[in-house]
């Protein structure tokens, strides 16, 4: 199926920048449609689980979050490292830098879990999620947030799964 983006008008340029697509689609009944999609550019994303493999824990990180905070939910959000990937930054090299800065550990062995889009609705932010091993005994260095230690198991039984099964 094709479409176009027929035009481009920047709305807003700050940290995100906002513009208005003009676009022309098919449509699965043969048809076509025109519409005007805001889209919300922010770059592409990283998010790395690290996991000490000896200790079978799972590090998690705390931090001031804007947006719970502006619908009046908790603002410190407990969740994995994750960061931006900088300009000519490979998404791999991104995950082992957001570990250190944030977490103060430097994985020694980083796999590639998968790719996903956040908010494909309205913005092409693209995030690589990563499995990285950390040895717990050996940070690398200060952290720029709370970690939390949290045992794997613990995780599959609040997630009522059991581990290696759904």
């Amino acid at each position: 199926m094709d479409y176009t983006l027929e035009e481009k008008k920047p709305l807003y340029r700050g940290f995100f920048h906002l513009d208005a697509y003009s676009v022309r689609h098919e449509r699965f009944d043969g048809g076509q449609q025109h519409v005007v999609r805001e889209h919300l550019e922010r770059g592409d994303a990283v998010a790395i689980l690290l996991y000490d493999p000896e200790e079978d824990t799972v590090l998690l990180i705390e931090q001031f979050r804007i947006g719970p905070a502006v619908r009046g939910d908790g603002a410190w959000l407990i969740e994995v490292v994750a960061g931006m990937v900088d300009q000519g930054e490979s998404p791999e090299a991104a995950a082992a830098r957001e570990a250190e800065e944030e977490a103060g550990y430097h994985p020694y062995g980083v796999r590639h879990l998968g790719r996903y889009y956040s908010t494909l609705g309205g913005s092409s932010e693209r995030i690589d999620l990563y499995l990285g091993l950390v040895d717990r005994s050996r940070p690398a260095g200060r952290r720029a947030v709370a970690v939390v230690w949290i045992m794997s198991r613990r995780i599959f039984a609040a997630s009522g799964c059991r581990a290696g099964r759904p």
